[in-house]
């Protein structure tokens, strides 16, 4: 649902995908919000890359490679419906495409500097590589710290600093 509609024209060798988000459309965001901005999770641009390698390959082994978040995906809180534009392109090996997550930051879209990157990587079609399990402990993490928090006082820690982390996301 947030990869949008693919554009087909015989004049771009790239896909396309256009899709439109708000924090009416995804209200999921209204718990993002801190200084009245929707912050967009990065997972909803890492969903979006991995369901365009789906939908252009058919398959459901799809592997995100080299992830580059440059820019934060920002919609002011309640009014803002964002374009955004997921570019995907052959890369330079034929197991590889290329991707780009971009939407406008001003509103005239004809001039390339009103664009602005939000993620870009690779997509990787092949079978993925098995990773070495490298997560640590919870029991050590928790030696290393010092000083423990309820729940309510670290959101009412963060509310007092204005990140407004609603119920959905706690």
């Amino acid at each position: 649902p947030l990869l949008g509609q693919q554009i087909r024209t015989p004049f771009i060798d790239d896909i396309i995908f256009v899709s439109h988000i708000s924090c009416v459309t995804l209200p999921v965001m209204e718990d993002h919000v801190i200084n009245d901005f929707c912050i967009v999770p990065a997972v909803f641009q890492v969903g979006m890359a991995l369901e365009a390698g789906v939908h252009i390959h058919g398959r459901t082994q799809v592997t995100l490679k080299d992830l580059v978040i440059p820019t934060a995906l920002l919609l002011k809180n309640n009014t803002e419906n964002k374009s955004i534009n997921l570019v995907v392109r052959a890369g330079d090996d034929e197991k590889f495409m290329d991707f780009e997550l971009n939407s406008i930051a001003d509103k005239d879209e004809t001039v390339l500097e009103s664009w602005q990157t939000h993620a870009s990587g690779r997509l990787s079609m092949e079978k993925p590589e098995k990773f070495e399990n490298s997560h640590e402990l919870p029991t050590n993490i928790k030696r290393r710290c010092h000083i423990e928090h309820t729940l309510p006082e670290f959101y009412d820690f963060m509310w007092k600093r204005e990140y407004g982390l609603g119920p959905m996301f706690q």
